[in-house]
């Protein structure tokens, strides 16, 4: 009986070995947390710079694309585009302004848009600081 309790001692992992291992198995896990946590944070800087360059992009071709919003317009000579860039001026309306000046003439004061049907002194308020003659 002697033996057989020396065999089964001798199978039997001793306790320091078991936590041994387990310790070597912890710092292992950790060790790869670590690392999964950095390469987290690496995907998250890219990401973070690429929507950063994107929206700067975006921001830089939208600034190309239109018009300043102080951009001075000549009310005797804008396009119907240039003057479309004032505030509540859609086509229809720098139609009109391109008209009266075909069939009138040339604005003499800027005052003068008021005439134009669609331009009432509230919408003359708002565009009056970007007419020139």
């Amino acid at each position: 009986m002697w033996h057989i309790q020396e065999l089964f001692l001798a199978q039997k992992p001793s306790t320091s070995l078991v936590i041994a291992k387990n310790e070597a198995f912890l710092k292992k896990q950790l060790v790869e947390e670590k690392s999964m946590n950095a390469n987290k944070m690496k995907i998250a800087c890219v990401l973070i710079l690429c929507l950063g360059m994107t929206i700067s992009s975006v921001s830089v071709l939208a600034q190309k694309s239109s018009p300043a919003a102080t951009e001075k317009i000549n009310l005797n000579a804008a396009t119907l585009e240039q003057l479309q860039t004032l505030p509540g001026i859609g086509p229809v309306i720098a139609k009109s302004i391109i008209d009266h000046r075909t069939k009138v003439g040339k604005f003499s004061r800027i005052e003068e848009i008021i005439n134009i049907k669609g331009i009432g002194e509230k919408k003359f308020q708002k565009i009056k600081d970007r007419l020139i003659l």
